[in-house]
């Protein structure tokens, strides 16, 4: 699936992805987004970033909590806690489900088909 998108800024993306493609490593996968200013590359559960441009640097932001599902749970608590509401709610994954939904109708593809 390649899908072009508009930002509200005027900026323009792309998304590749392909379901087929298998995860080596046991679900590690390389992502890169492209800039007219730079790149950065990372793991897309977080694990390492590297961004090149004007400057490099190399982080490794989820090397402690690697697929992030301590982060979801410290934020569900402190939202608990706190009464206000969690940074992922399910609102957000409504939309983004809607996101990935039109991509697919927009390219003649039922979404269900896919698994």
């Amino acid at each position: 699936m390649l899908t072009t998108f508009e930002y509200v800024g005027g900026a323009v993306g792309t998304l590749s992805h392909s379901w087929e493609v298998a995860a080596p490593f046991g679900g590690v996968r390389a992502s890169a987004i492209y800039g007219s200013e730079g790149a950065v590359h990372f793991e897309s559960n977080g694990l390492l970033v590297l961004q090149r441009g004007r400057r490099t640097r190399l982080r490794a932001p989820g090397l402690r909590d690697f697929l992030g599902f301590g982060a979801m749970w410290r934020d569900f608590v402190g939202a608990l806690a706190a009464r206000r509401p969690a940074e992922v709610t399910l609102d957000h994954a409504r939309e983004v489900l809607a996101l990935v939904e039109a991509s697919y109708r927009s390219a003649g593809e039922s979404p269900a088909a896919t698994p």
